[in-house]
């Protein structure tokens, strides 16, 4: 006979509650202050830059450019979680990590856990609604935006996470170069299989694999 506790079900229902509203908070503060860090705006404006420059070469009618279609797919699909979600999670972090931030908001009620959700929830968001005027400016068909927004949305957790465990082994910000490498291959490996289609297999064991060839696929 299965006895049910009042008490008990309403401390878990509470603390399920507190932890909403704990990662909700979070993820506020978290795009509050990415969207005043000098090092993200830089890096949204050379996402959407690189991806202007290149989509005149996407919409040439040269045929001389057309091989260059695939870079460009490739350029636009991973920019946005690269160039905006990665430094949320893994600069950023680190730089919180070395002010000392996360001890002050484990003493507000946080941990580990729900300021790594905050972050991954953060830098995801911005990833999607970048990926728009990204894959815009790529010169790619409107009516494919909203697929590609929610291929983005599921490709970028992988990468995400990835930085996300980076920034925390990261010590700060000035120190991070040596971290940063994961996320350079993770941003290479794609574009190898696109100079030479005997190397696709590069993009498989890349965690952007999911994201670019699904990106692939609905271009």
């Amino acid at each position: 006979i299965m006895v049910t506790h009042p008490v008990t079900e309403e401390k878990a229902a509470m603390k399920s509650t507190n932890l909403i509203r704990t990662v909700r908070a979070l993820v506020w503060r978290d795009l509050g202050c990415a969207l005043r860090n000098p090092t993200v705006l830089v890096c949204i404006a050379a996402a959407l830059g690189f991806c202007w420059l290149f989509g005149s070469l996407n919409t040439a009618k040269d045929e001389f450019f057309a091989p260059f279609r695939g870079l460009i797919i490739v350029l636009a699909a991973v920019l946005p979680t690269l160039e905006v979600g990665g430094v949320v999670t893994l600069f950023v972090m680190s730089h919180e990590h070395s002010c000392g931030a996360y001890s002050v908001m484990m003493r507000s009620g946080a941990t580990i856990g729900t300021i790594v959700a905050g972050k991954v929830i953060a830098g995801c968001l911005l990833a999607v609604v970048f990926s728009f005027p990204c894959f815009a400016l790529a010169g790619f068909a409107p009516a494919a935006l909203p697929a590609l927004g929610a291929v983005t949305a599921v490709g970028c957790l992988p990468l995400l996470m990835l930085f996300c465990g980076c920034g925390l082994l990261s010590n700060d910000q000035m120190r991070s170069n040596f971290w940063a490498w994961p996320l350079t291959l993770a941003g290479v490996l794609p574009f190898v299989s696109t100079l030479d289609p005997a190397m696709g297999a590069a993009t498989l064991i890349s965690p952007a694999g999911f994201l670019t060839g699904a990106a692939t696929w609905v271009l």
